[in-house]
């Protein structure tokens, strides 16, 4: 055994052993092998590498001077660590299966237990702490958690900088408020009264000696609520007491906030703000509002006053609660002294959809040749500035006409090797724009050529479910080579598993071919990720799934049946594959033992048939068969004649 394998061995017991502590309780036998296999990995490690030191990061660890990403497994340790407010954690030699034990019991413990504790070293065992080093993180390093600890993580994050008060810690709470705030569900504040009291006092907190943060918080919170559907007034008393420390002055600032700077703010968002403020504030609030909109020189912004414009001409005519039509018919009338100008936009905008209709309309190649010059004087300023719809419709013109009227493909040809490469191009950029994302099924052809995106996907390693989707459509008839670039690659665990990673989420035709060929010469880190991913699919690869069942691991089996959670016919299968082996003299009977623990875990009732003809099988060899399968087919209920 080399350093990599022991790391690797590493990694995937200390995997079990953290699943196993959150599943069976602290005494049960399968978390105490877990445990004790771990150390034996520990300990084999610790030949190469003493002490092992795991530096956490939301999504990765860092270990041996060396980042470890981009692979689910690292990314499950390092989030079951990060949620526990641990930053580091180091093994150094010597450590019992007792203390890691305990270790891992603690590290099981919910979230909110840790958190109320102050950190995880303040509920660790001293005796277990000169062998396991931990190092708690700072509150404000919790920002990226799962949804389901969301609430007790945030409430915790808003009472610390509210009684902690420094003004690094608030910027840090103010700087990804309303980021958190869209991972909550209105329910969240309607049925957490704690999460409420938490927010309100730090509301309050922000109001008494940060008040640009206040007003910021205030617009994140106001805005989340206006972009629900309509509040029941059974709930709405619930929302309202965020709101019960704003003052007349901070209402109206929120109001002219809202009506001059949100695009998105409408008449749904005005009523709420009324039922928010109350009928008692309305004609002080009023007062305060024309006060800000005099003294912002509307005049000199010429955007706001269109804006502001059109949104009070609205509201005029709507149905606006009475308390505030008179100060917004009063903004409007002051408003109207001041006369629009004739804006370029609008002209540019008017000449380029004339181009468009046409190109669209003209027949007669002469006249399209005309067009096509200044047609690709506006495609380069478009492409310039990213008009991604604009291009769309030009490009879905183009191969109409190209398809009635094969002239036009050499009169346009430049136009298209220009706009085909941008969006190309496009492809490997990380977050592709979802325009382009729809143009990039349409295209032609590839101008960029196979050598471009083979340097780009393995040597650059630039690449995405977008760039893989292309290449598969694009060069079918090159995936000999793109499977022997891939099988060169077969030591780089990242970089397959997101190649893996970016096949499965691209689901094109091609991608379970090449996935199934990459699970044929990869390790088992590869083939688990490949698993995990399959889980996401609606469907899944019977051939590779039932081949794992028949052949692999427990790990791989376990991902593998878990895959068929939502096809009872195929987990009927699975379960007859798993526990209808023939065991002479019982010779395999290790082996059912292990699928016998896998249908428990994985709950697989569609074994129970297989399960009572274990149950029945006689000699004495076959002893702990029949009273592990009798064991779970009592834990399902189910009778065994």
């Amino acid at each position: 055994m080399n350093k990599e394998e022991a790391l690797g061995d590493f990694f995937q017991s200390l995997h079990v052993a953290i699943n196993n502590g959150f599943a069976y309780v602290k005494d049960h036998p399968y978390f105490l092998k877990s445990v004790e296999e771990f150390k034996v990995k520990l300990d084999q490690l610790f030949l190469y590498l003493s002490p092992v030191k795991i530096v956490v990061n939301p999504a990765s660890l860092f270990v041996d001077e060396r980042l470890w990403e981009k692979v689910r497994l690292y990314a499950e340790l390092a989030q079951a660590f990060h949620l526990r407010k641990i930053k580091s954690v180091e093994f150094r030699p010597g450590a019992s299966a007792q203390e890691l034990t305990l270790f891992f019991s603690k590290l099981s413990l919910p979230t909110k237990e840790i958190l109320k504790a102050g950190g995880f070293n303040n509920i660790l065992d001293d005796q277990v702490k000169p062998r396991i080093l931990i190092e708690d993180l700072d509150y404000s390093d919790l920002l990226r958690y799962t949804e389901e600890e969301l609430s007790d993580v945030w409430i915790f994050l808003l009472k610390e900088a509210a009684e902690k008060g420094g003004a690094a810690k608030v910027r840090e709470v103010v700087e990804n408020f309303g980021r958190i705030l869209e991972r909550f569900k209105l329910k969240d504040f309607i049925e957490n009264e704690e999460l409420r009291r938490a927010l309100s006092g730090f509301l309050g907190f922000l109001k008494s000696g940060f008040k640009e943060e206040f007003s910021r918080c205030i617009r994140s919170l106001f805005g989340f609520f206006s972009r629900q559907r309509d509040i029941p007034d059974t709930d709405f008393a619930a929302l309202g007491y965020l709101f019960q420390g704003l003052q007349e002055d901070d209402f109206a600032l929120l109001l002219w906030k809202e009506i001059s700077e949100d695009v998105n703010f409408n008449l749904r968002a005005l009523r709420l703000f009324s039922r928010l403020a109350g009928e008692e504030k309305a004609e002080k609030i009023s007062f305060s509002l024309k006060g800000l909109a005099g003294a912002r020189t509307l005049k000199d912004n010429t955007r706001l006053i269109g804006r502001a414009k059109g949104l009070l001409s609205i509201f005029a005519d709507a149905a606006v609660p009475a308390p505030y039509r008179a100060a917004l018919e009063g903004l409007l009338q002051d408003l109207s002294a001041f006369d629009l100008p004739f804006e370029q936009g609008a002209l540019e905008l008017n000449y380029r959809f004339a181009l468009l209709n046409l190109f669209e309309q003209e027949a007669d190649p002469q006249k399209l040749e005309m067009i096509s010059e200044p047609l690709a004087r506006e495609c380069n300023q478009v492409i310039a500035g990213k008009n991604f719809v604009y291009l769309k419709d030009v490009l879905g013109i183009l191969y109409r006409k190209i398809k009635l009227e094969s002239e036009v493909e050499d009169i346009f040809s430049g136009m298209e090797r220009r706009l085909t490469n941008f969006i190309e191009g496009a492809a490997f950029k990380e977050d592709p724009d979802p325009i382009l994302e729809q143009l990039f099924g349409s295209l032609r052809k590839s101008f960029l050529g196979l050598d471009f995106y083979l340097d780009m996907i393995f040597n650059q390693k630039k690449f995405n479910s977008c760039v893989l989707k292309l290449f598969m459509r694009f060069f079918p008839a090159d995936l000999p080579l793109f499977y022997e670039r891939l099988e060169a690659r077969h030591a780089q665990i990242e970089f397959l598993a997101k190649i893996v990673e970016d096949l499965i989420a691209g689901d094109c035709g091609f991608s379970m071919p090449v996935v199934k060929h990459i699970f044929n010469f990869s390790g088992e880190v590869i083939k688990i990720e490949i698993l995990k991913s399959m889980q996401k699919l609606k469907y899944c690869d019977e051939e590779l799934v039932f081949s794992v069942l028949e052949k692999g691991d427990l790990p791989l089996k376990r991902e593998a049946a878990a895959c068929l959670a939502d096809n009872p016919g195929l987990r009927k299968k699975a379960a007859e594959i798993l526990l209808s082996l023939s065991s002479p003299w019982g010779k395999y009977n290790n082996l059912i033992m292990e699928n016998l623990l896998l249908a428990e875990e994985l709950s697989l009732r569609e074994a129970d048939e297989s399960l009572a003809a274990l149950a029945k099988r006689r000699f004495f060899w076959n002893r702990r068969v029949r009273a592990r399968a009798l064991s779970i087919l009592k834990g399902w209920n189910v009778r065994k004649d």
